[in-house]
């Protein structure tokens, strides 16, 4: 048997929140979903390759309710943008699920790993450190492991690690009660990328009124509403800054 060559790149680990509650039907939607999600995925490599100024491919593995999304960072490639466009796309990927009615959470982590789609293959330093974290954070949203602090200080442009219209440095409660500071992708930056006519912090919580929130999963819910508002606060506060500095 030939060895699978390793790569060296982003890896996101998410699973659908509730999602061992679903019923028939609940179960068809997420599946179909999880298509279309397969498929914006596939279709962003061209928007994603002009942003890191190289080929940037995802690939995404499914297992049940979870998925592991893939991106590759060549040696060749400018890592910092590279990087950067796979968050873009996890961030992409957990809004466009919210407007499914699928809430994810999970971790990400950067390194190596092994991945073949033929025999459904992952595995790895970077799918081991993101599958750790995965279901840790006590609400739903897509955090770095620890890992990656320094891999993502040391490789990404400052000023792109403090915008948190992508990312930001949070507080993040895990369960048990602990509270980790990590980076996290910044899914609310996605809800104040829409046009001007879209509200925000409206639109989020008319897509939060449609979910069932079982007893027992309300802590989840609260923190990450609370998450919301900092980063909608994080990124007044920066627009207020831009303005000031004009």
């Amino acid at each position: 048997m030939d060895l699978m060559e390793k790569k060296y790149g982003v890896v996101a680990i998410l699973d659908a929140l509730g999602a061992s509650e679903f019923d028939d039907q609940k179960i068809q939607e997420f599946l179909s979903m999880r298509k279309e999600l397969c498929e914006l995925i596939a279709g962003q490599g061209q928007e994603l390759t002009q942003l890191a100024e190289t080929d940037v491919s995802a690939t995404t593995f499914t297992f049940g309710d979870t998925a592991i999304i893939l991106v590759e960072v060549p040696e060749s490639s400018n890592t910092n943008l590279t990087i950067f466009s796979a968050l873009i796309l996890f961030q992409n990927y957990m809004f466009h699920a919210m407007e499914k009615g699928i809430f994810f959470r999970g971790a990400f982590s950067i390194g190596d790993y092994i991945a073949d789609s033929e025999s459904n293959t992952v595995m790895g330093e970077a799918i081991t450190d993101a599958a750790s974290w995965y279901e840790k954070a006590d609400w739903f949203g897509l955090i770095g492991t620890p890992h990656t602090i320094d891999v993502l200080e040391h490789e990404i442009n400052k000023e792109l690690l403090d915008d948190p219209m992508y990312m930001t440095l949070y507080p993040v409660p895990i369960k048990g009660g602990e509270v980790v500071e990590l980076y996290t992708v910044s899914w609310p930056g996605r809800f104040h990328q829409g046009p001007k006519s879209f509200e925000p912090s409206e639109y989020f919580t008319r897509l939060l009124s449609r979910q069932r929130i079982p007893f027992g999963t309300q802590g989840k819910y609260a923190n990450s509403r609370r998450y919301f508002r900092e980063v909608t606060r994080r990124i007044s506060a920066l627009k207020a800054s831009e303005q000031d500095g004009k």
